[in-house]
């Protein structure tokens, strides 16, 4: 028989759930307009702020130009009449109302340029291009879906945990969670939330797991089945169950 040993031991329970992305965004064209150029491809790597798209924005930009020539000269003409008004040669209402005139046009302007800006499309978060709803040529409306981003560098599950063993359960708490396609592969995982209510249709309670996927290996959608370690032990003796006799 093997000797008994010290060693480190945990309470273990286990569970199952699917597995999910908790970062997935719809990127929506803010402008219409015809996409000319394509960037980004499906299970690209994308960053936050990155143009993923252009779209035809000829119009949009010269009515940004238009709106800038109206502001510059407002402004220059601000500039002359500041001097003007210092030295008592125009009326404070005249120059109010052009100081009115600049704001109004520079709110203008600064319309006209982020309208300009949306003929760029850009990625609303970091992740990964899950799919590509257009093509080059097609004429987008604003709000039309362009692409779908999902982050997988960190997946979530939600774990149903019995309100009976509520109590074993807190935030920090780790988990390993193995998958069916890779038998073999076990991923990190930890609790990170609990949820304060419980479910009135089945008497349990939602622990969300964050699982480290930074290889990549896991995707959305897949099942895991998950060991929640609870009640560490240290330096415990511990006796091979292979020496014990049952009676």
């Amino acid at each position: 028989c093997a000797l008994p040993i010290w060693s480190d031991i945990n309470a273990t329970y286990y569970a199952s759930a699917s597995i999910a992305s908790d970062a997935d965004a719809s990127v929506t064209a803010r402008a219409g307009g015809q996409i000319v150029e394509l960037l980004v491809e499906e299970g690209d790597r994308v960053e936050v702020g990155q143009v993923l798209a252009r779209l035809d924005g000829e119009r949009l930009r010269l009515e940004m130009l238009a709106a800038s020539a109206n502001f510059d000269r407002t402004k220059r003409e601000y500039k002359r009449n500041t001097d003007l008004h210092e030295r008592g040669l125009i009326s404070s209402a005249m120059f109010e109302g052009l100081k009115y005139d600049l704001a109004s046009l520079q709110a203008a302007y600064d319309l006209k340029r982020l309208n300009y800006d949306y003929s760029n499309i850009r990625a609303p978060i970091n992740g990964i291009v899950s799919s590509r709803e257009v093509k080059t040529g097609e004429n987008l409306r604003a709000g039309q879906v362009a692409f779908r981003i999902t982050e997988t560098s960190e997946l979530v599950a939600y774990l149903q945990i019995p309100q009976a063993d509520l109590a074993k359960f807190a935030t920090g708490h780790k988990a390993t969670v193995k998958v069916a396609s890779m038998p073999d592969n076990y991923f990190e995982a930890t609790i990170v939330r609990i949820s304060p209510t419980i479910d009135t249709r089945n008497g349990t309670f939602r622990a969300t797991v964050a699982i480290n996927n930074s290889n990549g290996y896991l995707a959305p959608g897949m099942f895991g089945r998950f060991t929640i370690s609870y009640e560490r032990h240290s330096n415990a003796l511990v006796i091979p169950v292979n020496s014990l006799l049952g009676e």
